[in-house]
């Protein structure tokens, strides 16, 4: 399923005359107006090239029936399902997707729900002891810490766990790398948590992760 972030209002075309250009972009597909936007029920036949996750060519011929129609807007991709009982749960996923997309790929467009299994299994975290946990040990601490001694801690992390390398992440924070390291050294110092370390590192990306969800 596809969810277009857009709403009939916010529609150039009438909704009907919509409908039409969007089933003539997937044909077989069934669309429908929501309150979150226009949903796409594409087909899944083991042959379609209709299938999400990392599927370039399905993300190309999304974008490419977006500019036929002159729609600016945001998608979220479902996974591929054959079971029509499971609309729903392709919905959910959609929805997901766009709100996942939203905080952490803001310069995409198409946000497929496989692209982020990681960030939807710390979700579950969300209001429970291991999310007051990470904020108790991990976010508050640094954030207390740069609000005291004007430091940019939490930015620092966020750019090393953003970035490819920590010659990059320097780069784009304007600093030294050597000032990148002493920063990841305080991080540890705070927390306990070493960014240089598989655990360590995994905790703080969480950490990262779950103060984007909320």
């Amino acid at each position: 399923m596809l969810l277009f972030s857009i709403s009939e209002k916010e529609n150039q075309w009438e909704t009907e005359v919509l409908l039409r250009n969007i089933q003539t972009q997937f044909p077989g597909a069934v669309a429908y107006f929501i309150m979150e936007g226009f949903a796409v029920i594409c087909p899944t036949a083991e042959d379609s090239t209709a299938s999400t996750g990392e599927n370039k060519r399905f993300k190309g011929r999304v974008g490419e029936a977006m500019r036929r129609m002159k729609l600016e807007c945001k998608v979220g991709c479902s996974t591929k399902q054959n079971d029509l009982r499971k609309i729903s749960q392709c919905l959910s996923q959609a929805k997901q997707a766009l709100s996942y997309g939203h905080a952490f790929d803001i310069q995409e467009n198409i946000y497929c729900y496989e692209n982020y299994s990681e960030i939807s299994a710390i979700s579950y975290m969300l209001g429970t002891e291991g999310e007051t946990q990470i904020y108790r040990t991990v976010i508050d601490p640094i954030m207390e810490y740069d609000k005291n001694y004007n430091q940019q801690l939490w930015d620092t992390l966020v750019e090393c766990l953003s970035t490819n390398t920590l010659e990059a992440a320097a780069k784009s924070l304007h600093i030294h790398s050597s000032t990148l390291r002493y920063r990841l050294q305080n991080i540890c110092n705070i927390t306990g948590y070493d960014f240089f370390n598989n655990i360590g590192k995994y905790v703080l990306n969480t950490a990262y992760i779950l103060y984007k969800l909320t």
